[in-house]
């Protein structure tokens, strides 16, 4: 396993483990804070992660935030 891809869980996420890549994806809704909960929502805008998978088993993923 090279990489583990879930969501929506209103924020981007990634995290490296043990050679495993997790990427979290940010909802189509409102995006919220990771540690602030007084603050949650952060933005309203939408956003999504996209993901290219190379011929060579690379992958590469960004996140783009739209504008509501």
């Amino acid at each position: 396993v090279k990489a583990v891809i879930f969501g929506h869980i209103h924020r981007p996420f990634y995290q490296k483990i043990n050679h495993c890549d997790f990427y979290g994806s940010p909802a189509s809704s409102m995006q919220c804070s990771p540690n602030d909960v007084k603050n949650y929502i952060i933005s309203r805008e939408p956003a999504y992660r996209w993901f290219e998978l190379a011929d060579d088993g690379g992958l590469a993923s960004g996140v783009v935030q739209l504008e509501a």
